[in-house]
């Protein structure tokens, strides 16, 4: 699998370091989302998934990525954390639906502790919460 979901930081409306990395060695397939719910943690977002089909989360995907990318985002993301339960986010795969109706299956970093005290994102765009911030 070498197809990356990114709803936070990695999106290519941020200049995070990663994200123009991501940019840069990878394919953009383009805008999808994926049926969950995004909340705002402590300056970054978080997604889980969501048992209701009214959830989305918005994000990019790319394609190609190449493991060695993948291991640098699995260490910005907290993957290797020994103990797998209370790791921050993990690395799963989801189906994801593209903006011309087609899905795709990707790899996506989802929030992995409790949602409860967290601001939930209702619209699921992080992009667009964070310009409406400002």
């Amino acid at each position: 699998m070498n197809t990356l979901f990114v709803y936070g930081s990695l999106r290519p409306c941020f200049s995070h370091p990663l994200s123009t990395l991501l940019k840069a060695s990878s394919h953009y397939l383009g805008e999808g989302y994926f049926q969950g719910e995004l909340f705002e943690l402590s300056g970054y977002p978080g997604a889980v998934d969501s048992s209701l089909s009214t959830k989305h989360v918005v994000g990019d995907v790319y394609t190609a990525c190449n493991n060695d990318l993948l291991l640098e985002l699995d260490d910005y993301e907290h993957w290797f954390d020994p103990d797998h339960q209370k790791r921050e986010f993990l690395r799963v795969i989801r189906s994801i639906k593209m903006s011309g109706h087609e899905k795709l299956n990707a790899w996506i970093y989802l929030y992995n502790l409790p949602t409860k005290g967290h601001k939930p994102i209702s619209h699921g765009d992080y992009c667009k919460y964070l310009a409406s911030r400002q």
